[in-house]
């Protein structure tokens, strides 16, 4: 006897981050996970089962992946599912894929339903198999429901055009002989216009065998002039014809596979060491979208435009079982790092921080090294943002801060019995007002 799937936590993964870009990463990644291009749906074939105990009709989906909000979501194993009871009047179902993420703890759950087509949602629900029931007044036999299928009462969904997702619309050929809505690609044997492709001759005639030219680039301004070498190269490859080009720059692979830019740079590779010579500029400067975000000048002084604290990662206790919030106070007992929870702790060392400036022991991928190496990054020095707080005291800029329970700071007057070598751990940015029982405010701090 069948047994109805309730658990579909057990039986699925979910693996694509739906924050990745919809329009690149997610494409690649649905690649090496179906297959086939033209797939939206991989596996789920169906078969119906009856329960004459129950009078349930019964429907089995097998295993298979499928792509709902961005997610891809993999059955493992097959579920069964109730379709209807019998005696049952005449309606119209749909077998659904059902999934909506939502960032929260626990995570969603996709399920497998069976639903009334009024029911359907398109937001969040991929249309499987269309099911159309008769009035049954009793169970019907074997036969009489395969016969009732066949005559188009049960419709595979899976590879409806209905079904194909946006992106499959524009950015890949659906089925044979179609084309995609944006500019049709064709072919030219010298590729000029952004939708055109080309064959192999070209890459080998113009690029491959080029070996005396190869090792040479450029990349120059519609109009502007250059040496004949650079002239000789354009002709040949036909690059005049891209309208417009970019800014003049002129460079060249040396023979040692160095990069020389004529513009101030130099970069080498020796061994596992790249050494980046900037020619005699003044400083070196990392950007995100033309903002700066860090930079390092010729005397060797570095800095991090955003954040302002040096963070080190310690070794978490074992009762931490997920990363506290940002501003937690740690201390250390034992050789680990623990939250707070006692006043004035002397082993008190830094609270949490997931935006240093400058970080020891560890990468900034943090849920990383947690959950493999359960380590915590631990602001030891610097400024710190927004830190939550209590305090019995109405003070000015300058509080002292110690450790204090459930993972706050408390802040203390220059008169108070915890104001002893060892105790304070930093001071209050801006004024701190009481707050009392298990209220907090938050404060800015400077860890010392």
């Amino acid at each position: 006897m069948a047994v109805i799937t309730t658990d579909f936590n057990e039986i699925q993964v979910r693996n694509i981050d739906p924050h990745s870009p919809v329009t690149s990463e997610n494409h690649n990644k649905l690649l090496k996970t179906f297959g086939n291009f033209k797939m939206y749906v991989d596996g789920f074939d169906i078969k119906f089962t009856k329960d004459l105990t129950t009078h349930q009709l019964l429907a089995t989906i097998e295993s298979g992946t499928a792509y709902v909000q961005y997610m891809v979501i993999e059955m493992i194993s097959a579920a069964t599912l109730e379709v209807t009871e019998i005696p049952c009047s005449q309606a119209e179902y749909f077998v659904v894929l059902e999934y909506t993420y939502r960032a929260i703890k626990p995570v969603p759950i996709a399920y497998l339903k069976v639903i009334r087509s009024e029911n359907y949602n398109p937001l969040n629900q991929l249309k499987l198999y269309r099911l159309n029931l008769p009035e049954w007044f009793s169970m019907p036999s074997d036969n009489d429901l395969a016969n009732w299928w066949a005559i188009g009462n049960l419709e595979d969904l899976r590879r409806s055009v209905e079904n194909t997702p946006t992106w499959a619309n524009t950015t890949y050929l659906r089925l044979d002989g179609q084309n995609q809505a944006s500019a049709n690609l064709k072919m030219d044997a010298i590729p000029v216009a952004d939708n055109d492709i080309t064959n192999k001759a070209y890459v080998d005639n113009y690029i491959k065998n080029h070996h005396d030219l190869h090792t040479k680039f450029f990349v120059c301004k519609n109009g502007d002039s250059l040496s004949p070498l650079y002239q000789t190269v354009i002709e040949d490859v036909n690059i005049a014809k891209s309208n417009p080009m970019l800014a003049v720059r002129e460079a060249y692979i040396d023979d040692n596979n160095n990069f020389v830019d004529n513009g101030g740079v130099y970069i080498t590779a020796a061994g596992t060491t790249v050494n980046v010579d900037v020619n005699n500029k003044d400083t070196l400067k990392f950007k995100i979208n033309g903002t700066t975000v860090s930079e390092v000048n010729s005397r060797g002084i570095t800095g991090a435009i955003w954040n302002a604290d040096m963070a080190e990662y310690f070794l978490a206790d074992d009762a931490i079982t997920e990363l506290p919030e940002e501003g937690t106070c740690i201390c250390i007992h034992h050789g680990k790092a623990v939250i707070s929870d006692e006043e004035g702790d002397p082993s008190v060392i830094g609270c949490v921080s997931y935006h240093p400036a400058y970080i020891l022991g560890g990468s900034t991928d943090f849920d990383k090294e947690f959950k493999e190496n359960h380590k915590l990054p631990v602001a030891v020095i610097g400024q710190i943002k927004n830190v939550p707080y209590y305090s019995d005291y109405n003070l000015e800029t300058g509080g002292l801060l110690v450790s204090g329970k459930h993972g706050k700071f408390k802040v203390i007057s220059n008169y108070d019995p915890l104001n002893i070598n060892g105790c304070i751990i930093g001071k209050a940015m801006n004024s701190v007002y009481p707050c009392y029982g298990d209220k907090f405010n938050r404060v800015d701090v400077v860890i010392k």
